[in-house]
């Protein structure tokens, strides 16, 4: 698998992405998406390469991201390209993950499928249908 973005998890889109922008140089507009299935909005800067940072802020209490963020949020995920989702899924589950959100359409990839999947030693891992 090849890895498209790191998610951080943030209070405020607009103001992560200043920091982000005038500390490390990262490029990217701040064209916030909201997305309605996950309750979050979110961004992206581009890292280089074809690699991303995503800044996720939550939208309401009963986002997912909440909780994590109440927590001091930061890193929240890493994103890796699939071309088999379903497989992929499968496979890790078979490896002992546990699925946290089945395959569904993301509004920020324009409805390519995602999935969020947990384990206690790699942690939370998105997996983005290519």
């Amino acid at each position: 698998m090849q890895i498209h973005h790191f998610g951080f998890a943030v209070k405020n889109i607009e103001e992560a992405h200043e920091t982000f922008r005038k500390t490390l140089g990262l490029r990217g507009t701040c064209e916030v998406i909201y997305d309605p299935v996950q309750r979050v909005r979110v961004a992206f800067l581009e890292l280089g390469s074809g690699l991303f940072l995503e800044l996720i802020e939550p939208a309401g209490a009963e986002s997912p991201v909440h909780g994590f963020l109440a927590k001091g949020g930061g890193l929240y995920h890493a994103c890796f390209l699939t071309p088999d989702l379903d497989a992929e899924v499968a496979r890790l589950v078979n490896c002992g993950f546990t699925v946290v959100c089945p395959p569904t359409a993301a509004t920020g990839f324009g409805n390519r499928r995602i999935a969020f999947l947990f384990d206690p030693q790699v942690r939370l891992i998105e997996l983005l249908e290519n």
